[in-house]
């Protein structure tokens, strides 16, 4: 009896270590498991980031060529949109990056398609939406409706409350990309994180200036966007953003509002005051640096066009003989879209390893004028300049024609062992700077104004007589810009609404100098931009309103020395309208957020 008990003892021990075994192997597998899972969401993550950079990659070198994200959301810009609200008739590269390998697959429980690229034993899948940057708001100033082929019409082209999800206006597209470890399949894969990330511009700030800014005396920085960023100092007793700074020059005694700016400087200096505002000049800080601005970039060419009415686009020289105008020829094969060669080319570069020189056809020559009408361009503003195929100017020489640019001869002071040749400008010759050459805009017979379009001078630009007043523009007008490869002197009233739809106003390849007092250049409250190579400097009783970028790059040009940008006395830079010039990289990852999708 007593055996049996103990029999019976023995296997309800063993039972009880069987049980504690094969609860122990069970514990482990499912520690096992567990691991294996937190491996797994760890690696899906990491591939799905590894997917947000290169996504963000591709997105910035889009917007090296391009001046939004069309091409992002339609790759081929071939979709039809005229169904608008409505399910777009689309196509199947729509909201796809171009990548070299993978293939497209459609996500389950989503409904729509992704690029997928295999990736260590995993892959990521990539796909771009639009912000909805229609919408019933206003657009965004620096907005673009450059695209519109196959009925694809964004902003003001759309009625109120649609929103074209093909078409990008502010350079932002969320990207949402999908994580998977471990295999290629969404099905199957054991882990899957989904991450969506807006890129887009970082914020820009109202002046921009690659070195040191120099706010001398009542010098004054305001306006709803007038924040500062300086890669170096900003010294001096400037004032920004507040009423109680002193007065401005004579026809612009103050800015319009008190508001609070924001100054960053990369150096120890930060010392312009707030006014009596809550604005700040905070030193030490890490500022992105500045856009590069480069005359010959495709970016500053217009956009493409397939239509009827194209922005005109202008390349003014003066080879001796007289001063000459050439403009682009959208029709030709291969010249519809400006923007898509790898730089501005000059006239007269070779055809055989520079296509797009091809695209200049020669509308005037001054060498066929007689007297001093060989340095003019005599030119009236209206709606022939914008057909594709340019018409020779037949009263280019006449006087009754108003008189808009003329050449002279300058002569040029360079910095000390500077060769203003190289670097920036193209080696063929002539396409090189004509450094001894400048072009004065000139506005005659009651207000002329400069002949709509993008405007490419070869040489150095004078404004030294007053433009019409921003009042005087007709209503819908599409403006004009000006990009000099050479200098900027500003000694005269004007008045610019950019041609460009960067925003860009006037562009110098080297300095830009307001010289003279009393003077007012006005933006006409237009998202507008001048942009600076090298330095900036700005008499007292003047004022400027627009965003102002100045890189800091060189010293060649003689026409302005020292800091970056300096303001002097109380010269005033107001900036009332969003800068359209972005700081630091063009596509940066804004914000972030994880789901399971």
């Amino acid at each position: 009896m007593r055996r049996g008990f103990t029999l019976l003892a023995l296997l309800l021990v063993l039972a009880a270590m069987t049980l504690l075994v094969a609860a122990t192997l069970q514990l482990g597998e499912d520690e096992r498991r567990s691991a294996s899972l937190v491996r797994h969401d760890a690696r899906a993550l990491a591939l799905a980031e590894a997917g947000v950079e290169r996504s963000r990659a591709y997105l910035a070198a889009l917007l090296a060529t391009n001046v939004d994200l069309d091409r992002a959301l339609d790759p081929l810009l071939d979709t039809d949109c005229a169904s608008l609200p409505s399910p777009v008739s689309g196509r199947d590269d729509d909201n796809l990056p171009v990548f070299t390998v993978g293939d497209t697959v459609v996500l389950p429980g989503s409904g729509k398609r992704f690029f997928r690229v295999p990736h260590e034993d995993g892959a990521y899948l990539v796909r771009f939406d639009d912000n909805d940057d229609d919408g019933d708001s206003p657009a965004p100033e620096a907005a673009t409706s450059n695209n519109p082929i196959g009925g694809c019409s964004e902003g003001d082209d759309l009625a109120p409350g649609k929103n074209n999800p093909l078409r990008d206006r502010d350079q932002t597209v969320i990207v949402t990309v999908v994580g998977l470890y471990p295999g290629t399949d969404p099905a199957t894969a054991q882990a899957r994180k989904v991450l969506r990330v807006r890129v887009g511009p970082q914020p820009a700030a109202g002046i921009i200036a690659g070195g040191s800014i120099d706010l001398d005396g009542a010098s004054h920085v305001c306006g709803l966007h007038g924040d500062i960023f300086a890669t170096e100092d900003i010294t001096g007793t400037g004032c920004m953003c507040g009423t109680k700074c002193k007065g401005g020059p004579p026809k612009k005694q103050a800015c319009d509002a008190n508001t609070t700016c924001l100054a960053q400087s990369g150096g120890d200096v930060c010392s312009a005051t707030g006014g009596g505002s809550a604005s700040q000049c905070v030193p030490g800080t890490s500022v992105p640096p500045p856009p590069v601005v480069n005359v010959w970039s495709s970016l500053n060419a217009p956009p493409g066009c397939v239509g009827l009415t194209c922005t005109p686009f202008y390349y003014l020289r003066d080879l001796g003989t007289g001063a000459q105008v050439h403009m682009w020829n959208y029709s030709k094969s291969g010249c519809e879209r400006p923007q898509a060669c790898p730089r501005i080319f000059h006239p007269g570069e070779s055809s055989a390893t520079e296509p797009c020189s091809k695209c200049w056809e020669k509308v005037h020559d001054g060498a066929s004028c007689s007297g001093s009408g060989k340095k003019e361009i005599r030119k009236l503003d209206d709606v022939s300049l914008t057909v594709p195929l340019p018409l020779p100017w037949l009263t280019g020489c006449s006087n009754t024609a108003p008189l808009v640019w003329k050449a002279s001869s300058v002569s040029f002071t360079s910095v000390k062992d500077c060769d203003p040749s190289t670097g920036l400008y193209p080696v063929p010759s002539p396409g090189q700077w004509s450094k001894d050459t400048s072009f004065s805009g000139s506005f005659q017979y009651g207000g002329a104004r400069l002949p709509r379009g993008v405007w490419m001078v070869e040489g150095n630009v004078d404004f030294g007589t007053n433009s019409p007043a921003c009042a005087a523009y007709p209503v819908g007008w599409k403006g004009a810009t000006v990009l000099a490869q050479g200098d900027v002197d500003l000694h005269g009233e004007l008045s610019f609404i950019p041609a460009h739809p960067r925003g860009i106003a006037l562009l110098a390849g080297r300095d830009m100098k307001v010289s003279q007092g009393n003077t007012y250049i006005d933006t006409c409250g237009q998202s507008a931009a001048l942009l600076v190579h090298e330095q900036f400097y700005m008499v007292a009783n003047s004022h400027l309103t627009g965003q102002l970028v100045v890189e800091n790059a060189g010293q060649c040009s003689g026409l302005v020395t020292g800091s970056a940008i300096t303001m002097k006395g109380n010269a005033t830079i107001e900036v009332v309208a969003p800068p359209p010039i972005p700081s630091g990289r063009s596509a940066s990852v804004l914000d972030w957020s994880e789901s399971a999708y």
